[in-house]
């Protein structure tokens, strides 16, 4: 399980295979809602998973986060497009106004704790 490896090492390599896994469906030009599909279902439950193995540190969350930000608004993981609505609001459920997406920070925080 990468013994020897540091954490961020770890999560900088979740990081990358993210990043590659967006640039696919980045190619394959969704519109807004199939990036939100993506993210819900493919995308964060891996981040999600990984939380199990290794505890990632503020600066990974925040760069997953951006990551996924920069995917929902301008389709390109690595560009910010215009944001419609603040990111908390997106991690709403959808009879709140979101779009109930993962909230990994929360997720993290709860894997900390127990």
């Amino acid at each position: 399980m990468g013994f020897g490896v540091s954490m961020h090492a770890q999560w900088q390599r979740v990081v990358e295979k993210i990043g590659t896994s967006l640039d696919r469906w980045r190619n394959l030009q969704a519109n807004m809602a199939g990036r939100a599909l993506v993210l819900k279902h493919l995308v964060i439950p891996k981040v999600i998973y990984f939380l199990a193995c290794w505890q990632p540190s503020d600066a990974n969350l925040h760069w997953f986060e951006a990551m996924c930000r920069n995917f929902l608004w301008s389709s390109d993981f690595e560009k910010r497009g215009f944001v419609g609505v603040a990111w908390s609001t997106c991690l709403l459920p959808k009879k709140f106004g979101g779009l109930s997406l993962p909230d990994v920070r929360f997720m993290a925080a709860r894997s900390m704790a127990s």
